[in-house]
């Protein structure tokens, strides 16, 4: 039987569809081994006949090449003790599994643990001593309060960030926008090998791919993606945390800010951020408590939530629904979904689409989580 890591290796590399169309089709063919094992174009439609997303990508998914360049990756990240982890996997972050653009393989140097409770500390990459200071105590703290913490990796506030939780002998995590076998900037290659022993090295790119200005901002959503928030210690007017800060949004997690000098450009970003609804920081114990308030973190879905399992809603229920709540309870027992996706699939516009799902949250029959996906209360678990 052909290695699991293998054939989610083989899905990342099909070019011609973003992340959310690649989980869609995982979904119409009822897994990744399904499309693996497809020889023809016949073979496909058999899964996704009548649909639109054969186009342009057939050739792609039946290319022999490609699923022999997986194993070859896979080969090399076995000597070089490197892990592969994927939707499901063993590792996986539990909150990135709630996205829509999650990456399809994740390689790991360290441990990713999934009941870490994980938030990213990010900021300039030429922040002053005052954003570099706040970074790195509080990343401290958190980390002695049993916060992991995320960042990328980059000089100034990343470095800091990381730094702080290590000396806090707490674990955490960088994400790169590289390969994890490459350590960028080089300057931190000390500091890679302090991380991977006190938390984990991550990045969607295979081993040996050198950084680019399009794969930062792929590495950005992956940090807001995982983390249940994301603090900015500093930032300027047009800084690079704008992008976490706008996928943390999109997601649904909690944004954390420090003020900083009116009249300095360095702290223009965050003092925007605080203007545009973040939560105003002056301690830790302000995020600490706002996140056991108001935001989940991994431990609580992995005790409220099996992957991959049927849901089932009581006939005795399921009979007092009018015809549409029914359609998107029948959805939701399949599988948790974005709002976006049922939305698609009912063929709803977002307006009509939120009063329905409004009416079945009041019945207590689905819960939303973070990020705008859609759930069947774990009542009926």
């Amino acid at each position: 039987m052909q290695e699991k890591a293998v054939l989610w290796i083989w899905f990342s590399m099909i070019k011609g569809l973003n992340n959310s169309k690649l989980q869609k089709i995982i979904s119409l063919c009822e897994g990744v081994e399904n499309l693996w094992n497809a020889k023809t174009r016949e073979d496909l439609s058999d899964f996704l006949d009548g649909t639109n997303e054969l186009t342009g990508i057939s050739e792609n998914l039946l290319r022999t090449d490609l699923k022999e360049q997986a194993n070859r990756i896979f080969e090399g990240c076995n000597k070089s003790k490197i892990k592969v982890t994927f939707p499901g996997g063993e590792g996986y972050p539990v909150l990135l599994e709630y996205t829509n653009d999650k990456p399809m393989v994740l390689y790991v140097r360290g441990e990713l643990n999934k009941e870490d409770k994980l938030l990213a500390i990010i900021g300039s990459r030429t922040a002053t001593s005052y954003g570099l200071d706040v970074a790195f105590s509080f990343s401290k703290k958190l980390a002695e309060s049993g916060i992991t913490i995320v960042s990328g990796l980059a000089r100034g506030v990343d470095t800091y960030a990381h730094a702080g939780a290590i000396k806090g002998r707490g674990r955490t995590i960088a994400v790169l926008g590289c390969g994890v076998d490459i350590a960028y900037p080089s300057e931190n290659a000390g500091l890679l090998k302090e991380i991977e022993k006190n938390g984990a090295i991550i990045s969607e790119l295979p081993p040996g791919t050198r950084p680019s200005k399009y794969t930062f901002p792929l590495r950005n959503r992956i940090i807001a993606g995982m983390s249940a928030g994301v603090f900015v210690t500093e930032a300027g007017p047009d800084s690079g945390t704008r992008i976490t800060v706008d996928y943390a949004n999109n997601y649904g997690k909690a944004i954390y800010a420090v003020p900083g000098e009116i009249t300095r450009q360095n702290f223009f970003g965050t003092n925007k951020m605080l203007k545009d609804g973040a939560i105003f920081v002056t301690n830790t114990e302000d995020i600490l408590a706002s996140l056991k308030s108001h935001y989940l973190f991994p431990e609580d879905l992995l005790n409220s939530t099996n992957y991959n399992l049927d849901f089932g809603v009581p006939m005795t229920i399921k009979n007092e629904l009018s015809e549409v709540e029914l359609s998107i309870v029948k959805k939701l027992e399949l599988e948790t979904k974005h709002v976006d996706e049922l939305s698609n699939e009912l063929k709803m516009v977002d307006g009509e689409i939120y009063v329905w799902l409004l009416m079945l949250e009041l019945k207590g029959i689905i819960h939303q989580l973070p990020g705008r996906y859609y759930k069947i209360k774990n009542t009926f678990l």
